[in-house]
């Protein structure tokens, strides 16, 4: 009795989520903390790794979230998240076992597959618990699974690389067995998912798809726009997170160990403060201003980070990286609840799942297949040297940030007009 009144209590269950998504994430970012050790030992070109890390992920992952949020409107989004945990897991381990190219790029699909299932059920879930003034906060701490889940994958995937190094059992490579340990782990975080308590909806979903298509059409604007511009900020966002540790190794010449404890730290426990202190800054401004107030942190974040990204990309020493990354790690973190919130506002209650789902589309899609595949495609063909990663960096993070200022900026015209 006293366990499932714990497991009713709302922030309890924010936790809870957080912790899935923590999993998600280091299931997801522990191929760019391995990079360097699979490329060498599958000899692949910085192309095939970014299809690895970004496309062969993001097109699963981003095209089946649409039919798992429609899923998430009619079903039980609890039963929904824990099947797509264990698959998740599951596949992660398979990567393991891969033994080629093909077969890793197979089972990073599945990965895509599964955690296809965990946000959009745990945004809707959360709308149901949380009044409108304390969303972005409890989507805030909800998100911050992103960061101790990349924390992690830093943290322990580089020591155990190093821990590993000469160990080889039945065949397979340091790196697969990483990958084993992650995924099998991750399944009991499954099971426990399964025993959260899920509330009643505020509306109950009648046709989904024809109503949020009929909303599109009618009031959808902004909403259409904060997904673009979205987008385009995770070009930016995608492109450094997965290709970051492979600058600092060839232009700094930094080794694994010293990458994953200066990323593990930094993804740790900077964006704690940022994603946090993010949520609140939105909520206090939507009080005045509503959603129109969340739209303008999002695009004075965008503009901060800029020439923030501007230092980080061309550092010319670690004593210029190091501020840079500092306030990178910051500014990222703060709209990430905020972008939720705003969309968990824009559209009707019983759409919610849908339109997350969309939302994931759009940053996934375009923010992780085409950030990291871009930035390989220049270093690859048209710099045509491994050591102008940075170069790389800094074109498609710039890109990326002033289209995403821009569309921010046309989506409060938008509100505006709406007023």
């Amino acid at each position: 009795m006293i366990i499932m009144r714990f497991l009713k209590n709302k922030w309890v269950v924010v936790g809870l989520l957080a912790l899935a998504y923590a999993f998600s994430f280091a299931d997801r970012y522990l191929m760019n903390v391995l990079a360097e050790s699979i490329k060498h030992d599958l000899h692949l070109s910085d192309t095939q790794m970014s299809l690895l890390m970004g496309f062969g992920f993001a097109v699963f992952y981003a095209t089946l979230g649409i039919p798992i949020g429609i899923l998430s409107d009619r079903v039980s989004r609890r039963s929904l998240m824990a099947i797509g945990i264990a698959l998740w897991s599951i596949m992660t381990s398979i990567c393991g076992l891969a033994q080629n190219y093909f077969q890793l790029l197979l089972a990073r699909m599945g990965i895509g597959v599964g955690e296809a299932a965990l946000s959009p059920s745990a945004y809707s879930i959360l709308a149901d618990y949380f009044p409108k003034r304390q969303l972005a906060t409890a989507l805030s701490i909800y998100s911050l699974g992103i960061y101790v889940g990349c924390g992690l994958a830093f943290l322990l995937g580089s020591r155990m690389l190093v821990w590993m190094h000469d160990i080889h059992w039945y065949g397979l490579y340091p790196w697969q067995w990483i990958f084993i340990g992650f995924g099998l782990t991750g399944l009991l975080v499954s099971l426990g998912l399964c025993f959260i308590h899920e509330p009643k909806r505020l509306s109950q979903a009648s046709m989904p798809l024809h109503e949020f298509k009929l909303f599109l059409l009618s009031k959808g604007s902004p909403y259409i726009w904060i997904c673009i511009a979205s987008a385009f900020f995770n070009v930016a966002v995608y492109a450094i997170s997965t290709w970051l540790p492979s600058y600092l190794t060839r232009v700094h010449q930094l080794s694994t160990p010293e990458i994953g404890n200066i990323m593990g730290i930094a993804t740790l426990l900077l964006p704690t403060f940022g994603i946090v202190l993010g949520g609140k800054w939105s909520d206090k401004r939507s009080l005045r201003l509503g959603v129109y107030g969340r739209v303008q942190c999002l695009l004075l974040l965008v503009l901060a980070l800029i020439p923030v990204c501007l230092v980080l990309t061309l550092a010319p020493s670690l004593s210029y990286l190091w501020p840079s990354l500092v306030l990178y790690s910051l500014l990222v973190s703060a709209g990430v609840g905020t972008t939720a919130a705003i969309v968990q506002e824009l559209v009707p209650e019983h759409q919610r799942g849908i339109a997350t789902a969309t939302l994931l589309f759009a940053q996934n899609l375009i923010g992780m297949g085409l950030g990291p595949t871009a930035v390989a495609l220049l270093t690859d063909y048209y710099f045509v040297n491994e050591l102008a990663i940075g170069k790389s960096l800094m074109v498609i993070s710039m890109a990326g940030l002033l289209l995403s200022g821009f569309c921010f900026l046309y989506s409060i015209q938008k509100l505006k007009v709406q007023k």
